[in-house]
């Protein structure tokens, strides 16, 4: 029996889909409509921003509180009387943001399929998109489009769905073996293969009856083959053209500050403000034009292999409107204006030195491996002003330096750090990539070099399922012993265990490890928060910051995120290369220009 319902080529439309005419046809269609587009781009972003999202932060914020939580603190979560409230509320603000993404795509869709539909048709199309979401099968639709397409990022997008990633301490840890990065490589590969399938999946049920199943088969079902290699290879010079109008713009909107910082260095704090304030109303419209044209892609691919989605119209030239025209532009240097000079103390701010304390990550792994003696020694060669390292208790009660409760990594044992004692754990030798190696230490012998090279370290309980009752107070006791407890920090991803802390040493500086965060402030007596880089955003950065905490971003290892970081003026970095980070501040801090700095707050703006 077949697998479905056959699916035949259009006969309307050429029985082609190469990558020049599926362009073409995009192009034609874009161009025709450019004007109400530009409009469209406008309203959808003002709903979006003002209204849709918003509403989903709230409605996602009580769902929080229904359960008796404040920010999205995992250390927190129980099921309490409230969660089925929770649950409920969660759904409501995935629908939300599900509902408000579909509406935007649909109405651009619908615009370039049809460009005779008045501005009422156009909204009546789009109310009975938005019906047609509310069918209890959205769950695949909402899987699809707030997973899988951000995830292996090939289809349609919106700038809500760029924080939508595999966190960067997965990956990372990901990456240190073998056989993790292998399969990391080959989920992407799946993802990707899998998303290009699907990729006709909302022209078909923007611009058909199908409903989200049918309209997901069915473009399973035209991009089986070879068939999908004329739509990839349009995506892709679609990107590579936009990609190049990109940096363009990025560098005709910098010049004017790089200008500034040599001729009037008074005046690039304004200069730098009306400058970001034109980058962000140009980045907005640029995105919304490379998914009107990304759809147009689509649409023509979709037309030419299924019956169910008609041609695109291609009506006359339309005569140009001089209203219409200076009304966008209106708009467009209005926007620039208002959110230049919005910009512009933003841009006083950053002009100051900054002063971001650099901490090494479980030492310097490019001199050691990770968490031994020889990578604490490497840190403070390359001049790290703080040393981070994890420890955990041992089966005998006693505590050692190491960041993995299983061995296998580091040793190629899988041994479990709880069922050993720390003689059998310091007796074993740890390598890594780089062809290190070198012994395992105990919190002594560990804490003991740092001291005798008055190395300040942030000290990381972990815990490893050998674990006291009284864990806490045995860490301080094996410090104390050995006159070993002045001078450093502490910090780990138990919120009991922090606020222990906190209360057995009052005057020491006490952190809390959040890796997924947002929202708000979790309940701690922690003197600081550690944020995921990507959760560690500007709104939680000025929560932190109001609540008197300080505010850290782990993992950071990327050159243009130490800089962003640290223009920012987060208090402290945790990352894998002190060395970048170190001549990253020093250049900041001795540079007086703002180019290079609002160059690295413009790049996230212009990127394809």
């Amino acid at each position: 029996m077949p697998d479905g319902p056959r699916v035949t080529p259009n006969e309307d439309v050429p029985s082609t889909s190469g990558p020049l005419s599926l362009l073409k046809t995009s192009w034609n269609a874009v161009m025709a409509v450019k004007g109400r587009l530009f409009l469209l781009i406008i309203l959808s972003n003002l709903v979006l921003t003002a209204l849709a999202f918003p509403l989903a932060h709230w409605v996602f914020r009580e769902a929080l509180r229904a359960d008796g939580m404040y920010a999205i603190d995992m250390d927190d979560f129980a099921i309490a009387p409230g969660f089925p409230i929770t649950v409920l509320l969660l759904a409501i603000a995935l629908l939300i943001v599900l509902l408000a993404l579909v509406v935007e795509f649909a109405a651009i869709l619908l615009l370039l399929h049809d460009p005779a539909l008045t501005w009422k048709q156009l909204g009546r199309e789009v109310l009975r998109v938005g019906r047609k979401v509310l069918h209890p099968s959205s769950i695949w639709l909402a899987l699809y489009l707030l997973v899988l397409v951000p995830l292996s990022g090939f289809g349609f997008t919106s700038a809500a769905l760029n924080g939508v990633a595999v966190p960067n301490f997965i990956t990372e840890e990901l990456d240190k073996q073998t056989f993790t990065r292998v399969a990391l490589v080959v989920l992407y590969v799946i993802l990707g293969y899998v998303n290009i399938r699907l990729a006709a999946t909302l022209p078909i049920f923007v611009l058909s009856k199908d409903g989200q199943t049918r309209a997901l088969s069915t473009s399973w079902r035209i991009t089986r083959g070879l068939r999908p290699w004329t739509l990839v290879v349009a995506v892709v010079v679609l990107i590579a053209g936009l990609s190049a109008v990109s940096v363009a713009g990025f560098y005709l909107l910098l010049s004017p500050t790089f200008l500034a910082d040599n001729v009037a260095p008074a005046a690039s704090p304004v200069v730098a403000g009306l400058s970001f304030g034109a980058a962000q109303v140009l980045s907005l419209l640029l995105t919304g034009f490379a998914v009107a044209l990304l759809a147009g892609v689509l649409t023509a691919y979709s037309a030419v292999h299924t019956s169910k989605v008609t041609p695109i119209s291609q009506p006359p030239t339309p005569k140009k409107s001089r209203r219409i025209g200076v009304a966008n532009t209106a708009i467009t240097v209005s926007a620039m204006a208002v959110l230049g000079a919005l910009a512009i103390p933003t841009m006083y701010a950053i002009s100051d030195h900054p002063e971001t304390i650099v901490i090494a990550h479980r030492g310097f792994t490019q001199g050691g491996v990770e968490n031994t003696i020889e990578a604490l020694e490497a840190a403070n060669a390359a001049g790290a002003e703080i040393v981070e390292f994890d420890t955990m208790q041992t089966k005998d009660g006693r505590f050692v330096v190491m960041h993995d409760t299983d061995l296998g990594r580091l040793t190629g044992k899988s041994v479990k750090v709880k069922d050993l004692t720390l003689d059998e754990l310091t007796a074993m030798t740890v390598h890594d990539n780089a062809g290190n190696s070198g012994q395992i230490p105990s919190l002594v012998e560990y804490v003991t070099r740092a001291n005798e090279l008055d190395q300040p370290l942030l000290i990381e309980l972990k815990l490893s399922g050998a674990e006291t009752e009284t864990h806490v107070q045995d860490l301080l006791d094996t410090l104390d012993e050995g006159d070993l407890l002045g001078g450093h920090l502490f910090h780990t991803l138990d919120k009991a265990s922090a606020d222990e802390l906190k209360s057995l040493l009052p005057n020491t500086t006490i952190g809390y490890i959040m890796p997924f965060a947002g929202l708000g402030i979790p309940q701690t007596h922690a003197d600081f928060l550690v944020l995921e880089e990507s959760s560690a955003g500007a709104q939680m950065q000025r929560n932190t910051t109001d609540a008197g905490m300080g505010f850290v971003v782990w993992t950071v290892n990327t050159k243009d995120g130490l800089n962003v970081r640290m223009i920012d003026g987060v208090d402290a970095v945790i990352t894998d290369r002190p060395d970048w980070a170190l001549t990253i501040r020093e250049h900041l801090q001795e540079d007086s220009g703002l180019a290079g700095r609002l160059s690295h707050i413009m790049s996230s703006l212009f990127t394809i």
